[in-house]
């Protein structure tokens, strides 16, 4: 949704990196939203929400599985644009680390996911 003063892409309570919500309730909309739920939905198994049409991946277990690189990324930005806020994603995985470059309406913003912390540290910086 476009408004006069740009895209809407909601709001919620902003949560912290490791997925936990804000202890001071805070409130997170536009980018920083979009970059949560991407984090969240790829930290998520699918049978968990298995009545949502298949929403989550659980990205741990794909790079404990020893997948290629080249699938993982794939994997990644599939999952990555399920998020109808997502125009594009672009991903990269190195070991435990998967870096997406995604953009938006309001424009890109990068997002690292960090699999070998449990749970999964996240570093998110629009561009």
């Amino acid at each position: 949704m476009t408004t006069d003063f740009g895209t809407d892409f909601g709001t919620d309570l902003a949560t912290l990196a490791d997925g936990d919500i804000d202890p001071a309730f805070g409130l997170s909309s536009g980018v920083r939203l979009v970059a949560a739920d991407v984090a969240r939905r790829l930290q998520t198994e699918a049978l968990f929400y298995a009545d949502e049409g298949g929403y989550g991946f659980d990205l741990r277990e794909q790079v404990a599985s020893r997948s290629s690189r080249a699938s993982i990324a794939a994997q990644v930005e599939e999952e990555t644009l399920r998020d109808d806020r997502v125009e594009d994603a672009r991903a990269a995985a190195d070991g435990n680390r998967v870096s997406l470059l995604v953009s938006t309406a309001e424009g890109p913003f990068r997002l690292v996911v960090d699999t070998s912390a449990a749970p999964a540290a996240l570093a998110e910086e629009p561009l």
